[in-house]
């Protein structure tokens, strides 16, 4: 079975507030995230090292939503997490997961490792989302793909996070979102297009479907 690890950390974390508990961000983060019907009962996460922490997805193929969401939910800032907007760095590594064991600080495996290996050198690469997957023709892809994600998501306000973040985990349409929202759906609207939330989506559907794919590949392989 593959899972998904995705190993974070905050991006300028000494200019946080001082007294934040990441824990308690962490867990809010998580269920604002956990309602969407992809990612409910499939995720356990840890906090360590202060303002690091670990996830462990038993849907692979939803790893690049997750960590969409996991940044524009720390973007939107005090809509969510009562705090300025933050960034963090996230490292995903698609693999199997030999050792699992109660908690993540226990558990080990292919996943873990690399995923872990990669935060380390992650200012090495253009985009704060990395991800590392046993199929290397995928690899080149998503590369090229988080690179042309990276800036979409950079230049995102606190209101266009939230606003997006809403739009990703919502599945009404505009009119009822906007309702939802208590704003026009004309702001809405402008709200979306001015973060390219939609072309954000368009990279993270190709993601889903090509790492289904590749998984149902390498599953057909050892039978």
């Amino acid at each position: 079975m593959f899972y998904a690890v995705i190993t974070g950390d905050v991006v300028a974390s000494t200019s946080v507030e001082k007294s934040v508990n990441w824990k308690n961000i962490l867990d809010k983060a998580m269920k604002a995230v956990e309602i969407h019907p992809d990612l409910t009962g499939s995720l356990r996460y840890e906090i360590f090292q202060g303002d690091g922490f670990q996830i462990e997805l038993s849907k692979p193929e939803q790893a690049l939503f997750l960590a969409v969401l996991i940044r524009a939910v720390f973007k939107a800032g005090t809509h969510i997490t009562r705090i300025s907007p933050f960034d963090v760095r996230l490292s995903i590594s698609i693999g199997k997961v030999e050792n699992r064991r109660k908690t993540i600080r226990e558990s080990d495996g292919e996943a873990y490792r690399v995923s872990g290996r990669n935060l380390l050198h992650i200012n090495d690469r253009h985009s704060r989302i990395v991800m590392e997957t046993p199929w290397k023709s995928y690899n080149e892809e998503i590369e090229v793909a988080l690179t042309l994600l990276e800036p979409i998501i950079r230049q995102w306000s606190a209101t266009m996070a939230f606003y997006g973040l809403s739009y990703l985990l919502n599945s009404q349409r505009q009119e009822v979102l906007a309702e939802k929202l208590k704003i026009s759906q004309s702001t809405l609207s402008q709200s979306l297009s001015r973060s390219n939330i939609y072309a954000a989506t368009q990279l993270i559907n190709r993601s889903v479907k090509e790492i289904s794919r590749y998984i149902e590949v390498s599953h057909a392989d050892t039978l």
